[in-house]
């Protein structure tokens, strides 16, 4: 699918991992130029990378406390609770089980299902969203 990406500079926060790290990894699928930050962990921002170029795409690593100096503006994704590899680490299994039945789709979505909301936000068919909080959450609050 062209979402007209190709060409364009996607900044993912956090996407060194989780969720971030799937809208990265989307976002270079589609031929965007991603920047993958990080605040700790280089090495897995530099792992990113390296997979958004086995891919076929473009990316660089950058510490994310060098993008508030250069004036990037953004749109905010607020996820619910979303069933990422950490999550699923560390809390029990009863939790999770209980978050799911609560939302109305009687599952947490997936890193991935958050990250295509990211993409369109990135793409060329979003003319007119920016600075807003947006929720991605299956209907959950």
């Amino acid at each position: 699918m062209d979402l007209g990406l190709a060409g364009r500079v996607a900044v993912v926060t956090g996407s060194s991992q989780g969720i971030g790290r799937a809208a990265a990894l989307l976002l270079g699928s589609e031929g965007a130029r991603v920047v993958v930050t990080y605040h700790r962990e280089r090495d897995r921002a530099q792992a990113v990378v390296g997979e958004i170029g086995k891919g076929g795409g473009d990316a660089v690593a950058v510490q994310s406390k060098e993008l508030a100096p250069a004036g990037i503006l953004v749109n905010v994704i607020m996820p619910s609770a979303t069933r990422t590899e950490r999550m699923v680490a560390r809390l029990p299994v009863q939790f999770l089980e209980r978050s799911a039945q609560a939302s109305p789709r009687r599952r947490l979505p997936g890193p991935d299902e958050v990250a295509t909301a990211i993409v369109y936000l990135c793409s060329g068919g979003n003319t007119a969203i920016t600075g807003e909080i947006v929720r991605v959450g299956g209907g959950a609050t």
